[in-house]
């Protein structure tokens, strides 16, 4: 399971340096993605218990939203690092 996450992470990781975010994510406020983040979790506990497979599907949905969120706060960073308003 560990190695599965792991591939999970770095694969996330590549994709959104190469694609990018969804404009309707990068758009959307910090606080309302970090919501959004709950939701999916939340949601993921749900159905993984409905399934027996709560903690992959948990532990997955975590490690993707924790890389989107990070993703989205870094380039609110550097925007800010360059001088431009948030």
């Amino acid at each position: 399971m560990f190695i599965a996450l792991l591939a999970l992470l770095i694969g996330c990781q590549i994709y959104l340096e190469k694609a990018g975010l969804p404009e309707r994510l990068a758009t959307m406020k910090f606080r309302y993605a970090l919501l959004l983040t709950l939701l999916v979790i939340a949601t993921s506990m749900f159905v993984g218990t409905c399934l027996e497979i709560g903690g992959f599907l948990t532990a997955a949905a975590t490690v993707v939203t924790s890389v989107v969120l990070a993703h989205k706060f870094r380039s609110k960073y550097s925007d800010m690092e360059r001088g431009k308003s948030i």
